[in-house]
């Protein structure tokens, strides 16, 4: 057993150092950086304004739930995932010493991985991004408590977000289901290139991610919200109180939770009943 989770191990690792070689992966830090810097210099020079520090905590909760940012996000990751099933020049010499099942195991590890990197790096660039007015604090501050009772701004703050969580409550919560919705999109694009080729998982993907924007034009946004994947990561749409119709917090990590089991057991069931073909040709000396 530790020998097999040694072997998937190493091929997510494997995938994880193909990153230096693939400008793909650099325009996506390129992407991250620009997308959060943005935002956090419309924070900074308010809270210069006013003189007051901007809670480190309050800046990626408030940033994902802005439409436009959360979009750039969300393309982000299918950027990342973009050459699903993962098979590049070592891919058969990794096949042919696994076999495809430990192979497959290493690749949706690999995507939990890259997940999670992806998700702590926004986390750890809103801080750099804010260092000139950082500042941490249990309370969402003067900054963000002004900028989410004063309409008009373009950051969109929504007060909504204070009056249902806690700066740090309202931060695990968005990176949990952001790094849920990674997990989610790279299981469910590596699954469908796998079945239809390569393509057809960005395809999809994208069209999840254009489906997150029906809620704000439909005239039944709760019922949508409950099927939307990229709707169930808005803290601001979720409610707790099941008043309003809106999805629960705890419906969003059943949801996440089911889906992701499901497949990543199809997955590894495919690629467990297929066997690796050697083709010999005739070679002249």
């Amino acid at each position: 057993m530790i020998k097999v989770i040694r072997c998937c191990l190493l091929t997510a690792l494997q995938e994880i150092k193909t990153w230096t070689e693939n400008w793909r992966m650099a325009m996506l830090l390129l992407l991250m950086f620009v997308t959060v810097a943005e935002f956090c210099n419309n924070i900074n020079d308010f809270s210069s304004r006013i003189n007051e520090a901007t809670n480190a905590f309050a800046v990626l909760p408030h940033l994902y739930n802005n439409q436009y940012f959360r979009l750039v996000i969300q393309f982000g990751i299918i950027l990342m995932f973009s050459n699903a099933p993962f098979r590049n020049s070592n891919s058969l010499f990794c096949l042919i010493r696994t076999g495809y099942k430990k192979w497959c195991v290493g690749q949706l590890i690999y995507i939990v991985i890259a997940s999670f990197i992806y998700t702590t790096l926004f986390f750890l660039l809103t801080i750099v991004c804010t260092v000139p007015t950082l500042g941490f604090s249990l309370s969402w501050g003067k900054t963000f408590s002004t900028l989410a009772q004063t309409e008009g701004l373009p950051l969109n703050i929504q007060y909504k977000i204070h009056l249902l969580y806690k700066p740090v409550d309202a931060l695990l919560n968005t990176c949990l289901l952001l790094l849920m919705l990674s997990i989610f999109m790279g299981f469910l694009m590596f699954l469908l290139s796998t079945i239809f080729g390569r393509g057809a998982g960005t395809i999809v993907a994208t069209s999840i991610v254009l489906v997150g924007l029906v809620p704000a034009f439909s005239s039944n946004p709760a019922i949508v919200a409950r099927f939307s994947p990229c709707s169930l990561t808005q803290i601001a749409l979720l409610d707790n109180s099941g008043i309003s119709g809106y999805p629960t917090v705890s419906y969003a990590y059943i949801f996440f939770g089911i889906s992701l089991i499901l497949m990543a057991t199809l997955t590894i069931t495919i690629y467990s009943n297929r066997k690796i073909k050697h083709r010999i040709y005739a070679m002249e000396v």
